[in-house]
């Protein structure tokens, strides 16, 4: 097993323009941008572009979280494009690269002001195949339960390597909150559940903030449960039950620590 590194060069063109970016972190794990844009012409709103030196023909791991909603303070003109997308994936200098466009852009009379950045810096390659990190591998094989297992990032690729209504249940414990596309998940979840096989989904008020969503971040805990059922309706399964536990924290003395939430839906394939 060996690791191969990713190479990013910015390319956002900020001269004059009121776009402020700080690495918040840069090392052999990670690397994690944050820009803060305060648009008060066009050129602020152009898309932040990084090209990213390839290892492989694969992309790497991306996590991007979009805060603070602002109104632009002008008539924008400017193509909309929400999120992200990978372009111009080619070869320069016998290196594989491409190109990671991110729009602040809402629509033409809105943004977002802050953007979190997070690149998985290096991939590790096991017999010329993509692997999972070797604590996560380590888990899976204590697991004496298991019959088989494989590691898979849902935010890269959605489509999962079984048959069609092969599974009766899926759990997901505290991963929803991580979610860039959980639409397309969720529908592909459905497509692998056999006629009822149950979706559980569980998680708290806890997360990785700059790994999670902006849809997340900014809402309440009950718009949380109101946004996951809303995806499940939307995409093949029924209306689902939602339990609610709150457990008093370990240690909590002095009765001064808030109860621990604890959320679960159960929803069955239409």
């Amino acid at each position: 097993m060996f690791r191969l590194f990713t190479y990013i060069i910015i390319l956002h063109s900020i001269i004059l323009s009121d776009v402020n970016r700080q690495v918040l972190k840069s090392d052999s794990e990670e690397l994690i941008i944050e820009y803060n844009i305060n648009a008060e012409t066009e050129s602020d709103l152009y898309p932040i572009s990084l090209l990213v030196g390839l290892p492989t023909q694969d992309f790497p791991e991306v996590s991007i979280s979009f805060e603070n909603y602002s109104v632009i303070p002008f008539d924008s003109q400017q193509e909309i494009k929400n999120g992200y997308e990978w372009t111009n994936k080619q070869r320069l200098q016998g290196l594989e690269t491409a190109t990671l466009k991110i729009n602040s852009l809402i629509s033409n009379t809105s943004y977002f002001k802050k953007i979190t950045i997070i690149i998985m810096t290096f991939f590790l390659f096991e017999t010329g195949k993509a692997s999972c990190l070797p604590e996560y591998k380590q888990e899976l094989k204590k697991n004496k339960i298991l019959d088989s297992y494989w590691i898979q990032n849902f935010n890269v690729n959605q489509e999962i390597p079984l048959d069609k209504e092969s599974v009766d249940y899926c759990l997901m414990v505290a991963a929803w909150q991580y979610l860039q596309y959980p639409e397309n998940l969720t529908k592909e979840i459905a497509r692998i559940l056999s006629r009822e096989g149950k979706f559980i989904i569980a998680f708290s008020n806890r997360a990785f903030w700059h790994k999670a969503p902006n849809i997340w971040t900014s809402s309440t805990e009950e718009e949380r449960v109101k946004y996951v059922r809303k995806v499940l309706i939307s995409n093949g399964f029924n209306e689902p039950k939602i339990i609610k536990k709150f457990t008093e924290p370990a240690l909590n003395i002095f009765n001064f620590l808030n109860k621990d939430p604890f959320y679960c839906l159960i929803a069955t394939k239409e």
